[in-house]
């Protein structure tokens, strides 16, 4: 609890409190390592509690969010990388070995 002022100027959130590392939790002001230490194994334990309190709705909900999310990124992945050209370009070593004609 002292130290919700200084999470609140810095904007975090309970949806974000995951995201926290020590760095950031030092470029924060928090100074002591065992606070910074303490504060990351407490705020861990609540987001596993709030994941377990979610109903079965919520949590297909949650993973449909997830996975496409992720199909996207894979998607947008897939995308620069058909940019490339993949023609085969004739080098000597592919003369010699009979690979261009």
């Amino acid at each position: 609890m002292e130290h919700l002022d200084l999470l609140k100027a810095n904007g975090v959130t309970v949806e974000n409190l995951k995201d926290l590392t020590n760095e950031k939790l030092a470029e924060f002001g928090m100074e002591k390592f065992m606070h910074r230490k303490r504060f990351l194994r407490y705020s861990g334990e609540m987001h596993r509690k709030l994941e377990t309190d979610l109903t079965e709705e919520e949590k297909k909900a949650k993973w449909k969010r997830e996975k496409a999310a992720y199909d996207e990124k894979k998607r947008l992945e897939k995308a620069a990388h058909s940019d490339h050209d993949f023609k085969m370009t004739c080098t000597d070593y592919g003369r010699k070995s009979g690979a261009c004609k």
